[in-house]
């Protein structure tokens, strides 16, 4: 079967958005605001996680493209989740 026929993993495009947005926040002007990308990249990886079982499920009914957003997404959730913690701890260590 092709990718033509193949129905989309649930929440990819949410997942991919909510990734970027996790890095997006964590270079923020304030340093409390990378608090919600730290947010932003939990949701995500949890976001990843059901969709990624209900891929194990079965997988060839579903699309290669949305597998591939999901995955990037994660990626974009692991590097937004260290950033974010990383200028979260600088700005206590600052304020403190």
């Amino acid at each position: 079967m092709d990718d033509f026929n193949k129905k989309d993993l649930p929440k990819y495009t949410i997942i991919l958005m909510l990734g970027i947005a996790s890095i997006i926040l964590s270079f923020s002007l304030w340093g409390w605001l990378s608090l919600f990308g730290l947010i932003c990249a939990l949701i995500t990886l949890v976001l990843v996680r059901n969709s990624m079982i209900e891929y194990r499920k079965d997988p060839d009914s579903y699309s290669e493209k949305s597998l591939k957003f999901i995955i990037i997404g994660k990626r974009c959730a692991y590097v937004g989740l260290i950033l974010s913690f990383i200028i979260f701890l600088i700005v206590i260590v600052i304020l403190s």
